[in-house]
């Protein structure tokens, strides 16, 4: 790739990390906790969510619930986006992994003082695995075709 290119990803790169600094920063993320569902529809939310420990960095939950769905969505398309961009800036996985880890994890870890948020070590495996994947799936180098020369 051509240095020349490489602007584009580092801009979006650091667009990234400031998109995932403001959205950890805010409180109680919570986009739809005011809105009132159907009860046939709150009564499934409620049965399908399901929590491993206590408020702790190793306590995971999973749950159908809009906010718990778009935060985790969220997760993983930043986190995509972002190991995407490190891998073509790197041009090597493993430190488009390590930078997305140290990442993932500052991010966590910051989350903990915020007001309402938690950190959360299931969070940091999930960013890393979203990088890893949009790497695997994306970020394919080119090579350069051989030449075979048949000689008769």
């Amino acid at each position: 790739m051509r240095q020349k290119n490489l602007w584009i990803y580092w801009l979006i790169a650091f667009g990234i990390v400031g998109l995932l600094l403001w959205l950890s920063g805010i409180s109680n993320l919570r986009p739809f906790q005011d809105i009132k569902f159907p009860p046939w529809i709150a009564e499934i939310i409620q049965h399908s969510t399901v929590t491993w420990g206590a408020n702790s960095f190793f306590a995971y939950g999973v749950s159908l619930h809009p906010d718990y769905l778009l935060h985790k969505i969220g997760h993983v398309v930043l986190y995509g986006a972002l190991g995407f961009c490190l891998f073509r800036i790197c041009g090597r996985m493993k430190w488009a992994l390590i930078i997305a880890l140290v990442m993932a994890g500052l991010d966590e870890w910051r989350q903990w003082f915020v007001p309402g948020r938690t950190g959360s070590f299931w969070d940091i495996l999930l960013d890393v695995a979203a990088a890893w994947s949009a790497v695997k799936l994306f970020g394919r180098r080119k090579t350069r075709a051989r030449r075979i020369d048949i000689i008769p």
